[in-house]
């Protein structure tokens, strides 16, 4: 078994039912499929919180502000698709994150883990004048939201794929191991590196050639340098998260813990945070897995509709146009 394989069944799939692979599926227009470099916004470059921060800013300057904090292996560009839908209700701020993109990587990696990576999040939110703003995270970019509504208040909080973190330490060891053999594996080459990625099961939803992405996210993909995200795999990955479980009875934030049909695993992680968190809530995502951005764009958008009914910064009206299948943080 060569190293790649061995990678792919590091995380086995969630117990639950298996998802149907070849079950009749909605297909989308061209709306909401990533083409070219997929710009948008104005872009801008930050230092923040010692590190050099890049950022897309969009929407409507007057609305209420929408942090995007995208998954691993991606930038703020992937989420062009969705600005259709929530420009005329947000002020849109999407950042690369730190070794994604525009922003500086996590180095020495030794000094970095996610609750540096948040503290240096909030003094660029804080630079930007949005100290607290209604923050949507995917995957790795949930678990920096996390950490940062930890740090401070936030007007709502949409968590998407996000785990609270692994409570054993052998559980924590054996992840950070997996980790770095991910790290070295990017570092070898970064085709290879995605086609084991994507082959994983947790991603076996997504549908089509390529790891089910159109040619637009694989561009944006393959434009990220592969030492950044590699110090980015290791600063932050699941297993150097210190576990939040026991936290998360803090947060006094409007919260959505969102998840896929086909995710049993993050199901539960959603059911976690339903639990533990006051004003907390667990939806899924129907005829989606964990890649919920690209496989069902418009229960991001309808989440944050419900979120904002419920927070105090409430767009003035939710009447938000859905997008179309196809985007992929």
């Amino acid at each position: 078994m060569d190293e790649a394989e061995r990678l792919r069944q590091t995380v086995p799939p969630a117990p639950g039912p298996s998802p149907r692979l070849d079950r009749p599926r909605r297909r989308g227009e061209a709306l909401g499929r990533l083409g070219g470099t997929a710009d948008w916004g104005q872009l801008r470059e930050v230092q923040a919180g010692g590190l050099s921060w890049r950022l897309r800013v969009g929407g409507d300057p007057a609305a209420p502000p929408l942090l995007l904090l995208h998954g691993f292996g991606w930038d703020a560009r992937v989420w062009a698709p969705l600005l259709p839908a929530l420009d005329l209700a947000w002020s849109v701020w999407a950042v690369d994150l730190p070794g994604h993109g525009g922003t500086q990587p996590p180095v020495p990696v030794a000094e970095w883990e996610l609750g540096r990576a948040a503290s240096a999040l909030g003094s660029l939110l804080d630079d930007l004048g949005i100290p607290s703003p209604t923050v949507l995270g995917y995957s790795l970019g949930g678990r920096l939201a996390l950490h940062l509504a930890l740090q401070r208040p936030l007007a709502g909080l949409l968590l998407v794929g996000a785990s609270p973190g692994l409570d054993e330490p052998e559980a924590r060891a054996t992840r950070e191991a997996a980790d770095a053999r991910w790290a070295d594996l990017l570092r070898q080459g970064a085709s290879d590196f995605w086609q084991a990625w994507d082959a994983q099961p947790v991603f076996a939803t997504r549908r089509g050639g390529e790891g089910g992405l159109s040619p637009g996210a694989r561009e944006i993909r393959l434009s990220q340098a592969p030492e950044s995200l590699a110090a980015a795999m290791e600063a932050f990955g699941l297993g150097r998260m210190a576990p939040l479980s026991g936290r998360l009875g803090q947060l006094s934030v409007p919260t959505i813990a969102l998840a896929g049909q086909w995710d049993a695993k993050f199901q539960a992680h959603a059911e976690t945070f339903a639990r533990a968190i006051p004003l907390a809530e667990a939806r899924v995502a129907p005829g989606a897995g964990h890649d919920v951005p690209n496989e069902a764009p418009e229960a991001l958008v309808q989440a944050l509709v419900a979120l904002a009914a419920r927070a105090s910064t409430q767009p003035s009206e939710p009447r938000i146009p859905l997008p179309r299948k196809g985007v992929h943080p």
